[in-house]
């Protein structure tokens, strides 16, 4: 298995791993439910150098990516990112993503000019290699880009929560990460070390994700854990967190032959080039000739669940509407934010009213569950939409 450059503290630390996607990763450090719960009350640090970190740049950098992902590339600034979505043929999401647009090479000493076409592009672990080798195929049918897997080179970490502004400023030498928008990106010295630092997550909190090279990842780990007081969080705060916020994972909310939008994503095809999967989502009436407009829709809807007991429903439960299978669960966790179980699934588009009266139906048991609104509060990074 692969292994961060921080894995080492981490053991230090007491942290219980857990194999994900190929790497050995933190699951906790001791309990999963108070690190989910410093989070959301003062700030938590997460190692996620396991995510891929693509650097995409060349003239046709832009076209690249517009034909590969679903929001608008062309109209990305320098010094800022957005959330996308990269299709199959089918219009399935073969991954989320985020993509920014930066004014410098990826690392410290890459200085290069804000006009050219220069990216990075931040992917599931699971599927990094996937997203690779779509971008690469325009390379070698000729586009004039250059792809490079940064993801060893590279390490990233994120501190998230209301305090997270606070602990970073304090160690940030020249400029104010406060300043950043949501999505905002920019190079900044923490601690002595150059950071592409991006006011990014996947919590639901305010927060940040610091990009850096990875033999400088343990003083800026150790800085903002021993003497910014951020608590080391694993991956199972982390799933806990995503799931109170609403946001997809692989495999769940999200896959091949789930389109964007079934999964509630249909708010980020902003393209308005022809790119892959677009097509499919005509044909099944998702989108009518004027680009991103939606002209049908979906005959089943991810959706929040709220059970009524504390019991945690796992994925793949049926859920049911008097007896009759109607859709099955995607994620299920105990928040100890909202002092609740939670569950997302997949219903039959005429039970996914908020409100709806359903079942669910695990081993050995069946509860009740109410249909919720994703995500299940606002958070300051996370707001309910209106439908």
């Amino acid at each position: 298995m692969r292994r961060t450059a921080i894995f080492d503290l981490h053991i230090g630390l007491g942290a219980r791993m857990t194999e994900f996607a190929g790497w050995e990763m933190p699951l906790h450090y001791g309990s999963i439910l108070s690190e989910a719960r410093a989070v959301r009350s003062g700030v938590g640090v997460f190692d996620v150098s396991h995510m891929g970190r693509l650097l995409v740049r060349g003239e046709d950098a832009v076209k690249v990516l517009a034909r590969e992902t679903v929001n608008n590339v062309a109209g990305l600034a320098v010094g800022r990112g957005h959330y996308t979505l990269m299709l199959n043929e089918a219009g399935g999401i073969v991954d989320d993503l985020v993509l920014f647009r930066l004014g410098e090479g990826v690392l410290a000493n890459e200085q290069e000019p804000t006009e050219r076409q220069n990216f990075l592009l931040v992917a599931n672990a699971v599927n990094t290699h996937r997203v690779l080798e779509r971008l690469e195929k325009h390379v070698s049918a000729g586009a004039s880009a250059e792809v490079r897997e940064q993801t060893e080179v590279l390490g990233m970490l994120a501190l998230q929560g209301p305090r997270a502004v606070e602990v970073l400023s304090a160690y940030t030498q020249d400029g104010d990460p406060g300043s950043l928008a949501r999505f905002g990106i920019g190079r900044f010295k923490v601690g002595g070390v150059s950071c592409l630092v991006s006011r990014t997550g996947y919590t639901g909190e305010d927060g940040f994700e610091l990009i850096c090279e990875a033999r400088s990842l343990p003083s800026i780990w150790n800085l903002l854990v021993r003497d910014g007081g951020a608590v080391p969080c694993g991956l199972g705060a982390r799933d806990v967190l995503r799931i109170e916020a609403g946001y997809p994972l692989y495999g769940h909310e999200i896959s091949d032959e789930i389109t964007p939008f079934e999964a509630g994503l249909g708010w980020v095809l902003k393209n308005t080039e022809e790119y892959v999967g677009k097509e499919a989502l005509r044909r099944m009436g998702f989108l009518s000739q004027a680009e991103g407009v939606q002209a049908a829709l979906p005959k089943r809807r991810l959706v929040g669940l709220l059970p009524e007991t504390r019991s945690v429903p796992r994925q793949n439960d049926a859920v049911e509407r008097e007896g009759q299978v109607v859709g099955k669960v995607a994620s299920g966790t105990f928040s100890p934010n909202l002092n609740r179980s939670l569950a997302t699934a997949f219903v039959d588009a005429e039970f996914a009213k908020p409100g709806e009266e359903l079942s669910i139906r695990s081993v050995g048991r069946t509860q009740k569950a109410r249909v919720s609104a994703l995500p299940f509060a606002d958070f300051p990074a996370a707001k309910r939409r209106k439908e």
